[in-house]
């Protein structure tokens, strides 16, 4: 009898389940602001938004590198709108090219942080996540050749009106 139920208990959490066969519409926009640090310049650095609750990518922002003398905030910061569910949660991950140490061109870095998505915001609020490659990730290495005033760097935030 026990295995009996175990079976159908299982059964019935598929066919509960909200997330396992139809795409819910989504609640409202968010947002993602991700900034690379300004000692990466010489690397192609890719992050990745992902769905914490089955590892999908979300949204991918790339930074390619920097071949140009006199960078644009583009070259450092990226904003990207994405929708989302007041049940979501949200993480990241990250690589970077070309490799820093030999056998290292495969790897990819796990955020630091997980965010749940409200399950209410105010009408016309985007909801956002930021992120700092490198600051922002687990076991990322330091670029050796590495420029004195190392930082991501923001733009400045609307006041809201």
């Amino acid at each position: 009898m026990k295995k009996v139920s175990c079976a159908l208990a299982a059964l019935c959490g598929i066919f509960i389940s909200p997330n396992i066969f139809a795409e819910q519409k989504r609640d409202f926009q968010c947002e993602v602001w991700v900034a690379r640090n300004t000692c990466w310049k010489d690397f192609n650095v890719s992050v990745h938004l992902l769905d914490y609750s089955n590892l999908k990518t979300i949204a991918t922002i790339e930074f390619p590198k920097v071949t140009d003398n006199k960078p644009q905030e583009s070259d450092f910061f990226v904003k990207k709108e994405f929708d989302c569910n007041s049940v979501d949660v949200i993480t990241f991950k990250s690589n970077f090219s070309p490799a820093i140490w030999k056998g290292t061109d495969k790897e990819t870095y796990s955020g630091r942080r997980v965010w749940s998505v409200p399950a209410k915001i105010k009408k016309k609020m985007v909801w956002h996540v930021d992120a700092c490659f490198s600051d922002d990730f687990v076991g990322v290495p330091t670029p050796i050749r590495g420029q004195k005033d190392c930082r991501c760097i923001y733009p400045e935030v609307p006041p809201k009106k």
